[in-house]
């Protein structure tokens, strides 16, 4: 723990600073790289018996309750909003010291972006169209569920600073979290401008403002539904190969459920699998959203039965299933994730 905490914040007034505004003193244990050589202060003459007994059913009665189980040994000093606050501006931090990840999804989302920009350039508004049309709609959904892969190693490694500080009672599961949403948040948002708009102008999607606006909706909710799923996997798997591994097998799940590779009519009994994926959902509402004001758009959507559906259902059906994973997410930390005494 002592290792990680000092990584995390190399200088130990920074680190003590932190600890203070939680309403928490550092721990022997977090203290700063030059105080591990030397060692631990014993107790002055002056205390007395009675003190150290004291010390020792505390230590007893923490044990009793938690049955190692990482109990909180004492209450937080301060309020939630104060900790959320507190581990936003943490968190804020640690992706400016470490921005790699955060410069490697912009650069993919600008490549990506002016790739398909390049390849599917200027679209006819006619019939022959619609092919390059969903394909390219297609290539957006692969792109952006692989786009929150880097984001699950840098999870599992701060899960374990985490469980530590919060079995040391510095704060609870659910500012930990809410501070990461904010952080995250913007960052995938910019991510979300920089493709749709360069993505949008140069395939020449349909040409108004509350279009575009939707567009950016939807696929700005299936990063999301995406970012929360990748960490979950890593708040239930240690193992970062193996928590790839499970993200890329519900990818190609979500991808084959997605209705754009099996039709629903080819489904047959299998066909609620397609309520599974929320693919279909961001797919079918920006399928809709592209195709619904064209001449030829009702012939399109009808071959995929989606000429009675509603856009607005599918946006609704991604921001379900986003509280659904945050849901699972937070049981998941919350829970499975406690330190072994």
């Amino acid at each position: 723990q002592a290792t990680m905490l000092v990584e995390r914040f190399p200088h130990s007034e920074e680190y003590s600073s932190l600890m203070a505004s939680l309403g928490t003193a550092p721990s022997p244990h977090s203290r700063s790289p030059d105080s591990f050589s030397s060692p631990h202060s014993p107790p002055s003459s002056g205390s007395s018996l009675s003190s150290t007994a004291s010390s020792i059913g505390s230590a007893r009665e923490f044990s009793a309750h938690g049955e190692g189980q990482g109990t909180r040994p004492q209450r937080q000093a301060v309020g939630p909003l104060a900790q959320t606050w507190i581990l936003t501006q943490r968190t804020w931090k640690d992706n400016i010291r470490d921005s790699n990840v955060v410069y490697v999804r912009t650069f993919a989302a600008f490549f990506v972006s002016t790739l398909i920009g390049v390849i599917f350039f200027n679209q006819p508004d006619d019939i022959d169209s619609r092919g390059e049309r969903m394909n390219s709609i297609l290539f957006l959904m692969c792109c952006f569920g692989l786009f929150c892969l880097p984001s699950i190693s840098k999870f599992i490694e701060e899960r374990l600073l985490f469980t530590r500080e919060r079995a040391s009672g510095y704060y609870d599961t659910l500012p930990y979290l809410t501070s990461h949403f904010l952080v995250e948040s913007p960052i995938l948002l910019v991510t979300t401008l920089i493709y749709c708009s360069i993505t949008y102008l140069m395939v020449g999607y349909y040409g108004d403002v509350p279009h575009y606006c939707f567009f950016l909706l939807v696929v700005f909710a299936v990063i999301e539904v995406g970012f929360t799923v990748s960490q979950l996997i890593g708040a239930l798997v240690s193992a970062t190969n193996t928590a790839i591994a499970l993200y890329v097998v519900f990818i190609l799940y979500s991808l084959l459920m997605g209705g754009f590779i099996i039709p629903a009519d080819s489904l047959k009994y299998g066909v609620f699998l397609l309520y599974t994926s929320y693919f279909y959902y961001g797919w079918s509402s920006l399928m809709i959203n592209e195709f619904e004001a064209r001449d030829y758009g009702a012939d399109v959507l009808r071959k995929f039965d989606l000429e009675e559906r509603s856009k607005f259902l599918g946006l609704g059906a991604l921001l379900l299933m986003w509280l659904l994973a945050q849901m699972l997410l937070y049981s998941a930390m919350r829970w499975f994730n406690r330190e072994k005494r």
